[in-house]
């Protein structure tokens, strides 16, 4: 049986995987983007469980983590802001 090619739809955001091939019709899914879910799901690939990565949440890069769960519906775990001392 030959792998299916990956053939992304207009405007996605994964070039990286534009002419790759897989062997798997299904399979669990590690990430926090739940396009990326969407995505396989489209192309044929049946997402059978997801799981969530942890991330570290500093002060260089909790505004930009807070964005991605708020405008991208990122599942990516926040725990509250430290306050300062």
């Amino acid at each position: 049986m030959s792998s299916p090619k990956v053939s992304l739809p207009a405007g996605s955001s994964y070039p990286d995987a534009e002419g790759m091939q897989f062997t798997a019709c299904q399979g669990a899914l590690l990430s926090n983007d739940p396009d990326k879910a969407a995505l396989l799901e489209a192309l044929g690939i049946t997402v059978v469980g997801r799981r969530r990565t942890g991330v570290f949440a500093g002060e260089a890069n909790r505004r930009y983590l807070e964005t991605k769960v708020s405008s991208k519906g990122h599942t990516i775990h926040l725990p509250p802001p430290l306050l300062a001392a």
